[in-house]
């Protein structure tokens, strides 16, 4: 199943659970909720190919749990950055490179370390448990944080539409490619004669137009994990409480006015719905460098 119709069940699940809380049917309405954050995590982490769809099934895949999810990410990322560790460890004369230095590999493994921390934790105590739900403050911590990095990031965002480069800082970054192609060059050199080639034809316009795409992904492909991340831990406990009557608890009592979720569903709902119209921008935003670049339909 395609990531993009994932996004469309996760937006239609959305729907059901606001028409569902406007009838006071709150199991319902959570279960709705949990399910749509559940299906836009999926969506996401298969368009940015952090999962396979065969992950998603089976008794050892990421099933129903979408903090499996996060969890996978965290780990993917970190090979990934032990993986340029060990490049930069195996080809001693890439420590030298500008390009290189730019990319801070112990920094991000740090903070990769503290996120699986995390993880770890949510799964060893308060998934596990499934019956920890979260209080008030606990969920208005999270939406007031996810509020301030939505204006954080909007900022930068405005930030990057105006970005551009000064054609001897234009100059100075093609210079660096040519010295890491350079270093490369005697492990493979086909591939670096290709590069060569290709980095003479760049443009300093093609080069900010991509920039500015890539700059907006990162940004809220930034924005949209910590928010479904947050969103999960939120909703997940409650993924099949509202659903069945489990040690003699029943969800048409539990699922009231006094239950922190249903106070704040509201909130809930807004973050989501930012959300998911942010993963709809950053889908168009990748299909539009596939096409520009792909088919060279950006302007030189």
């Amino acid at each position: 199943m395609k990531a993009e119709t994932f996004l469309e069940i996760a937006k239609k699940d959305l729907e059901a659970a606001k028409c569902l809380y406007d009838r006071e049917m709150y199991p319902q309405a959570i279960f709705y909720l949990q399910q749509s954050v559940e299906k836009a995590a999926k969506s996401f982490a298969l368009k940015m190919k952090m999962i396979e769809e065969g992950e998603l099934k089976g008794r050892k895949g990421i099933g129903h749990n979408p903090l499996k999810i996060h969890k996978k990410i965290a780990d993917e990322q970190r090979r990934k950055i032990e993986r340029i560790r060990k490049g930069i460890e195996a080809i001693p004369e890439l420590g030298n490179v500008n390009l290189i230095k730019l990319i801070n590999a112990d920094k991000q493994h740090e903070i990769l370390n503290k996120s699986q921390e995390f993880l770890d934790y949510l799964n060893a105590e308060k998934v596990k448990e499934n019956l920890i739900f979260l209080d008030n403050r606990e969920i208005m911590d999270f939406i007031e944080e996810l509020n301030k990095l939505e204006s954080e990031t909007k900022e930068l965002s405005k930030k990057a539409s105006s970005f551009s480069i000064p054609n001897e800082e234009f100059n100075k970054l093609k210079k660096d490619i040519l010295d890491f192609l350079q270093v490369l060059y005697k492990y493979k050199p086909q591939e670096v004669e290709k590069a060569r080639k290709d980095l003479d034809n760049l443009s300093l316009n093609l080069m900010e137009r991509l920039l500015n795409l890539i700059l907006h992904v990162i940004i809220d492909s930034y924005f949209i994990q910590i928010s479904l991340l947050y969103l999960s831990i939120i909703t997940f406990p409650h993924a099949v409480t509202a659903r069945y009557p489990e040690d003699n608890l029943n969800p048409l009592e539990i699922y009231n006015r006094n239950l922190p979720l249903i106070q704040l569903f509201e909130g809930c709902v807004e973050t989501l719905e930012k959300t998911l119209n942010r993963i709809e921008y950053v889908y168009r935003t990748i299909e539009e460098v596939d096409q520009n670049v792909i088919h060279r339909k950006i302007p030189r």
